[in-house]
């Protein structure tokens, strides 16, 4: 039911963002939705939206301090196109579009340079 709900929604009404927010960082749901979640959740502008995609896409630092990436995942990817798309001005999505564009996995590449077309 939450997959077919969220296969409705185009546009997230303000009141529902912190339900898609919950939605896209659960690890309970499958894939397809979270997936989902985060492509509702792109081109919303709010710092709760944010700290979502940061905490979705960020998997520590590198010896030398840079930005590490979550493992490759569908989710991922989305997450990297959203920044892209609605953050990549902002200092603190930097440091993960710095490290996909660095990628050597094409996807992540590709969704930087989506992102910002």
């Amino acid at each position: 039911i939450v997959h077919l709900g969220l296969t409705a929604i185009h546009e997230c009404p303000p009141h529902l963002i912190e339900r898609m927010i919950d939605l896209a960082l659960a690890s309970d749901i499958g894939e397809d939705s979270r997936l989902l979640a985060v492509n509702t959740l792109a081109r919303e502008q709010r710092e709760d939206v944010l700290a979502a995609l940061l905490q979705l896409s960020v998997g520590g630092r590198s010896w030398f301090g840079r930005t590490r990436l979550q493992p490759k995942t569908p989710v991922l990817v989305a997450v990297v196109r959203a920044l892209a798309t609605t953050w990549s001005s902002d200092p603190r999505a930097s440091g993960v579009l710095t490290a996909a564009v660095r990628s050597a996995d094409r996807d992540l590449r590709q969704a930087v340079i989506r992102g910002t077309s």
